[in-house]
């Protein structure tokens, strides 16, 4: 069975949880002072007076385009192929609420939050699929944060608790006996509980300077669900299936963060960070599915589908961040900043399901403070640079049940062509201070 390479994708850039962190490029790793503090160095809250709650949301907009080499398509499906084509999905939505307070107790803090970071969806409407074809991903934590400050120099914090995970996908697996259109599985699974942590220091050596570490370990992610295999008409009497539930195993990466911050002026803060993510972790993402198939064309046997592998190869990844907050008056803070980050993936490793390439990033935002009350805005663009694919890594399980031992057969997932990806996200929040 001849594998259709089809266009088909969704991606996720995974960012700031919040407006004030957007608003400086991310550079907010040495003491975040609200509810950043759960992903970026829960140490930063130790020692703060007072209670505060901070609510907000986002949205992140993910704008793919690629131009494909026309060499590269079947001869017997160029006249349907457009060799143009670009992201056709909305907006998706980010949330955070939480709080946080000392309870009384000095160089203490306590918090609870739930926030999901900003994950960008790409789906894209493939005109020999004759429908849309796409991923779309949640990642809900629900997490408590304990901090303090050992003395006065030094702080330590550890943010705990569940991650939920949740994806539902359709993707072409192959193309089905009797007809020209390809079979789709439809995936609808969702890990339930998966326990997360981050662990945080902060150093202060002199009183305008703060040196800060945190540490965000590996996550196994294990999920059931539905799966359901879609035929095309032309082979629904051909096949017999039997069985709709499955489950994917895949790794995302330890995080470790460092960043320096200084008071220059008293009206002028600058911080530089730096990330290390290490996605090498992430070789592949498999599907298990529990499903069997009957056909003519084995004599009616009944044949368990194989796991699916779709080879990832990713490679570790870093950022460096710049950002700084000025107050020109009283009741307004502004915020700049930069960032440059590199790609989890190679040219030929480049995976329409993760859409990612070196970036560089512009961010502002600000703050507007009525009496006890916070208003926070944050904006950033980020420039993804070109990626030119040829002769692709990106490689998907293709499957042929009418056919023994050739299950295990790999494929293209990536036609060659030059890629390019943009984001826009902007976050807006709210910060209530009680002291």
């Amino acid at each position: 069975m001849r594998q259709h390479r089809s266009l088909q994708a969704a991606g996720m850039y995974l960012s700031d949880i919040e407006a004030v962190s957007l608003g400086k490029a991310g550079a907010n790793f040495a003491s975040p002072d609200n509810l950043a503090a759960f992903q970026y160095n829960p140490a930063g809250l130790a020692g703060q007076k007072g209670s505060k709650i901070q609510i907000g949301s986002g949205l992140s907009l993910a704008q793919l385009s690629g131009k494909l080499n026309s060499q590269t398509i079947p001869d017997n499906l160029s006249a349907n192929f457009h060799n143009n084509t670009q992201n056709c999905a909305h907006c998706w939505p980010t949330i955070i609420a939480g709080l946080n307070s000392d309870l009384g107790i000095q160089n203490l803090a306590v918090g609870l939050a739930v926030y999901t970071p900003a994950l960008a969806r790409l789906a894209y409407s493939d005109t020999t699929l004759k429908q849309q074809t796409d991923t779309q991903n949640y990642l809900l934590n629900i997490h408590a944060l304990i901090a303090y400050r050992v003395w006065n120099k030094l702080s330590f914090g550890i943010v705990f608790g569940t991650s939920y995970f949740r994806t539902l996908q359709q993707f072409s697996l192959s193309t089905a006996p009797l007809s020209n259109e390809p079979a789709f599985m439809k995936l609808e699974v969702q890990d339930n509980f998966t326990f997360s942590a981050n662990f945080g220091l902060r150093y202060e050596p002199i009183e305008k300077l703060s040196l800060g570490f945190s540490l965000t370990p590996p996550l196994d992610i294990e999920a059931y669900g539905k799966a359901q295999i879609k035929l095309p008409n032309q082979s629904l009497d051909a096949f017999k299936i039997k069985g709709d539930e499955a489950r994917i195993r895949f790794k995302l990466p330890l995080i470790a963060r460092l960043g320096i911050k200084w008071q220059a002026l008293p009206w002028l803060n600058l911080e530089l960070g730096a990330q290390y993510e290490h996605w090498a972790v992430h070789q592949s993402i498999e599907i298990v599915p529990k499903i069997s198939v009957q056909t003519p064309f084995r004599g009616f046997e009944e044949i368990q589908i194989p796991v699916i592998e779709q080879v990832k190869g990713y490679r570790d990844a870093f950022s460096v961040r710049l950002g700084g907050e000025f107050k020109p008056i009283s009741y307004l803070t502004a915020r700049l900043g930069v960032l440059f980050e590199s790609s989890a993936t190679t040219d030929r490793r480049f995976d329409l399901a993760f859409a990612d390439s070196p970036k560089i990033g512009a961010a502002l935002g600000a703050s507007f403070k009525v009496w006890k009350l916070f208003l926070d805005v944050g904006y950033m663009h980020l420039f993804g640079l070109p990626i030119t694919v040829k002769n692709s890594l990106s490689l998907i399980t293709a499957l042929n049940p009418t056919a023994r031992g050739s299950e295990s057969a790999y494929t293209p997932q990536v036609l060659d062509g030059r890629y390019q990806i943009n984001y826009d996200i902007i976050q807006l929040g709210i910060r209530i201070q009680f002291f």
